[in-house]
């Protein structure tokens, strides 16, 4: 570490998290990193939902934010590592590896030890009670840290770590296989496109689901039908008649109630809603049991992932270039790009570059 300890680094940090935080670019000393940890060298970092979420106090009142107000986001930084911890024997110094949602977890519950880390009720998370990838070093916990193959850009890759494998579990989860129909709402968001890649890649047909300006860039990634949300009366009678009767899976990986109500009434009988963004505050879904009972509905969630959903996720990613579609901004135009994803203009993912 000492090669390190008398370097600065560059840090975004978030101060007043709520609805009028304030960003700043400062120098601090390079963190350190424990026996078990490597330190990476980030080049780039793409910015989630859930660290706007974060700064803007969305889920403050459900108990889910940074815990002092005052913190760095972020959680898909990619780079190289740069120093090995004296127990670490998985990764080497040179190698190219990524953040994930996870911080540190405890290696010895059950779910840990089984393959499910990101189960792991002592977790942390990056961004929240620790600072996160926006910066320009960060230590990971060697045991969860992702390796990224050759064959993906490392500007790309930051957002499948995240994003990526949160969608990409989604339509797993969906259900569905070849021929079936899905339908994804906000299909030209940050996850909504790349679930868009990942579904056309297995052959399942797509309903997406945007705002009218992002129908050509939907269609280009993949989209069978598209739905304009601000023009359609009813959009869910729409899908059903897109789908003859609704789709196999219907995911929602927008935080809005709107969403969610539309969802519900989308499905075919035995189909499953996947259930990804957090809207602010509680949400309650207008499904009632006689109706999960009588149509063979099943609901689901998809939160954090593990190691193993990640390594899928990279390898799927690799073989069929599927590649999130970023928009690269400098790191000193920070608040620039949280406003982009906080007001819905960005298409694809948002990805600052910490050089």
């Amino acid at each position: 570490m000492a090669q390190f300890a008398q370097h600065n680094q560059r840090v975004v940090l978030v101060e007043d998290a709520g609805p009028n935080p304030q960003f700043s670019v400062q120098e601090t000393k390079i963190p350190t990193y424990g026996d078990d940890e490597v330190l990476i060298q980030l080049a780039h970092t793409g910015l989630c939902h859930t660290d706007v979420a974060f700064a803007y106090g969305e889920w403050q009142q459900l108990g889910f934010g940074m815990s002092d107000g005052n913190c760095t986001p972020g959680h898909e930084g990619v780079g190289h590592v740069v120093a090995v911890g004296s127990n670490v024997a998985n990764l080497k110094v040179g190698d190219r590896v990524g953040t994930k949602w996870l911080r540190r977890v405890c290696a010895e519950c059950a779910k840990c030890k089984g393959g499910n880390e990101h189960l792991c009720r002592t977790s942390k998370i990056y961004g929240q009670a620790t600072a996160g990838s926006l910066q320009q070093y960060v230590p990971s916990q060697a045991s969860i840290t992702p390796k990224i193959p050759e064959e993906i850009p490392l500007e790309n890759a930051g957002p499948l770590l995240c994003a990526g494998v949160t969608i990409f579990r989604g339509v797993k989860q969906s259900g569905a296989v070849r021929g079936d129909w899905i339908v994804i709402s906000g299909a030209g968001g940050g996850l909504g496109h790349l679930g868009v890649q990942f579904a056309s890649k297995m052959g399942i047909k797509i309903v997406g689901i945007d705002a009218g300006n992002k129908k050509d860039f939907c269609l280009s990634l993949g989209v069978d039908h598209f739905i304009d949300f601000q023009t359609t009366p009813d959009v869910a009678k729409e899908v059903g008649r897109i789908t003859d009767g609704g789709a196999k899976g219907v995911l929602v990986p927008v935080g809005t109630r709107s969403s969610y109500e539309q969802a519900c009434r989308m499905l075919a009988l035995g189909g499953t809603l996947v259930c990804i963004g957090l809207p602010s505050g509680s949400c309650t879904l207008p499904l009632e049991l006689i109706d999960i009972i009588s149509s063979g509905y099943t609901v689901t969630g998809v939160n954090a992932s593990s190691l193993k959903h990640i390594d899928e996720t990279l390898e799927f990613a690799a073989r069929h270039k599927v590649w999130p579609k970023t928009q690269l901004i400098p790191m000193d135009n920070v608040q620039e790009a949280f406003e982009l994803v906080r007001d819905g203009k960005a298409q694809g993912r948002i990805v600052l570059d910490l050089k």
